[in-house]
């Protein structure tokens, strides 16, 4: 992850800087806001905090918008984004799409955290509208809602046809549920669906403000349940694959 969010972005910055591109839109994430494991109501002004909260993917996204801001002081127009966790149709292997997989599979646990959602398309979109426009050398939080973990996996479940979980996962079961699947992985080769540090920000009670970039472009963006409702439909319709 430092290799490629972190190097990665230093490389394109300095290929923007030689080749005086004219404007560069970087997507970052709320993570790179950072997380100190209290409850908080973050936004732009967030400052970043050493914590044992913050992900490796926090440290590696913070550790790339520290270099477009580089980028910025040597003369690049840029402009950053913080989507929150981005839901659409994907690979259902693979990042928030695997919510739709692991809850078609039997998703028996849920936690007491929230955190910020938002719309593949109002990310696309946020992103468009910040490049068409004169706005430069700012970052945006780009999330719809903050919503429970909980309501996400149980409209998902809605929406697929599926049980909603039903056992609450605090402290100690997420604790024990990430060492089982190091353990599991470790004979079966297997990626773990949990990890020590997924554990740890599942609980986490985190609140974003979109203001911001409300304010900005003067946009308004979908409920979540919008695209959970699409991606639910397309994931209904390559579910064989799963079988």
């Amino acid at each position: 992850m430092h290799h490629i969010n972190v190097e990665g972005t230093a490389n394109v910055v300095n290929l923007a800087l030689l080749h005086g591109i004219k404007k560069l839109c970087h997507v970052s994430s709320v993570a790179a806001l950072g997380r100190t494991g209290e409850e908080a109501s973050l936004d732009e002004t967030a400052n970043w905090v050493t914590s044992k909260y913050n992900s490796a993917y926090a440290i590696s996204k913070y550790g790339a918008e520290r270099e477009v801001w580089r980028g910025v002081a040597e003369g690049l127009d840029a402009v950053i984004i913080n989507p929150g966790v981005i839901i659409g149709p994907g690979n259902w292997k693979t990042d928030s799409s695997m919510l739709f997989r692991q809850v078609w599979k039997g998703l028996s646990f849920y936690t007491s955290g929230v955190n910020g959602f938002v719309d593949v398309r109002d990310v696309s979109e946020t992103m468009i509208c910040l490049m068409e426009s004169d706005i430069i050398n700012e970052r945006y939080v780009v999330v719809a809602e903050s919503k429970k973990f909980r309501d996400v996996f149980d409209y998902i479940a809605d929406k697929i046809g599926r049980k909603r979980p039903g056992i609450h996962a605090g402290p100690l079961l997420t604790d024990m549920a990430w060492k089982f699947e190091l353990m599991k992985s470790w004979f079966t080769g297997s990626k773990p669906v949990i990890t020590k540090e997924t554990a740890r920000s599942a609980g986490n009670k985190t609140f974003y403000s979109n203001l911001k970039i409300k304010n900005a472009l003067q946009m308004e963006f979908r409920s979540v349940d919008k695209p959970i409702e699409d991606a639910a439909e397309y994931f209904l319709k390559e579910n064989q694959v799963f079988q």
